[in-house]
């Protein structure tokens, strides 16, 4: 894999910043603390993978030789719209990976979409726009593959609240 993105997290939430990954998938961070890491790949026709934990001690070079990407998979989202709310335009959609808590966005144009490579793994799909009901729901993508998840959108409902600063 090449051209792909690396990035390095510290236990204790720290980035140690971001690498590109050199045409032989190889990359290198400097001058880093003692503790324990996690490593992040993002490459494409492989989505978002995490790999660690892996500890890092004074003055040792540390090999990380267990990285294995696999494909991708992808999520084709079917929207149904029998009430004819939405003009099919933009719509936002988040993929969150149960495992690994990440979330990405991804753009949903018109009434079918496919979406780029995702690593494979449990996520949680969820869309969002004004004046429709938030909708989730969960499914496995599969290496490879593509999984269908489809949503029937519906009417949001408004809430209004109003806080009365004057208690008499």
């Amino acid at each position: 894999v090449s051209n792909g993105d690396v990035s390095l997290r510290h236990e204790s939430g720290n980035s140690t910043g971001l690498k590109t990954l050199s045409a032989g998938g190889r990359f290198h961070f400097d001058e880093l603390m003692p503790g324990v890491y996690h490593l992040s790949v993002s490459s494409a026709g492989h989505g978002y993978q995490k790999f660690g934990p892996y500890t890092v001690t004074c003055d040792a070079v540390r090999d990380i030789t267990d990285v294995r990407l696999e494909g991708g998979g992808r999520v084709e989202l079917v929207i149904d719209d029998p009430e004819g709310l939405h003009p099919l335009g933009k719509v936002e959609t988040y993929a969150r990976h149960l495992d690994g808590g990440v979330t990405l966005g991804v753009l949903l144009t018109g009434e079918r979409t496919i979406s780029s490579p995702l690593a494979p793994g449990p996520y949680r799909i969820t869309l969002r726009h004004e004046g429709i009901a938030d909708i989730a729901g969960d499914i496995v993508i599969e290496s490879a593959g593509t999984t269908r998840l489809n949503f029937e959108i519906r009417p949001g409902r408004t809430i209004e609240l109003s806080l009365d600063n004057d208690p008499e």
